[in-house]
């Protein structure tokens, strides 16, 4: 579900730096539950999980990078209430 948002908000150009910190909290919890419960391999994936995951996070943070000023202004609005 929280992927599904992270999504959603990736498509919404006013919140997609939200979206992106969104991501970067799911793809962290699964890049670090890889190695230490699952193991990098999964049913015979070859890693195609773990892979996949490093590459989203390595997205989400371009994201957040480019979107940086957006996401200053959505914080500072929320600040202000």
């Amino acid at each position: 579900m929280a992927e599904l948002i992270a999504v959603i908000l990736l498509l919404w150009p006013r919140f997609a730096a939200l979206g992106a910190l969104l991501g970067l909290g799911v793809m962290s919890g699964a890049i670090l539950s890889h190695p230490t419960k699952l193991g990098i391999v999964v049913q015979d994936n070859g890693g195609t999980l773990f892979f996949l995951a490093l590459i989203t996070i390595f997205c989400c943070v371009v994201v957040v990078y480019l979107r940086r000023d957006t996401l200053f202004a959505l914080l500072a609005g929320v600040a202000r209430k």
